[in-house]
């Protein structure tokens, strides 16, 4: 069992895989609505 239910512990997720600073809420959701359209290998490619 995890330590808080939730989507986490329905999947058995328990390591991040990438994660990225913003400075605010606005731009945060401006960038996952970016890559939300994006197929998962050009996602990846972006960073490599």
């Amino acid at each position: 069992m995890k330590l808080v239910p939730g989507f986490t512990e329905k999947y058995n997720l328990d390591k991040l895989v990438y994660f990225e600073k913003n400075q605010d809420i606005v731009a945060a959701l401006e960038r996952e609505k970016e890559c939300s359209g994006c197929r998962l290998q050009s996602y990846w490619e972006r960073f490599e």
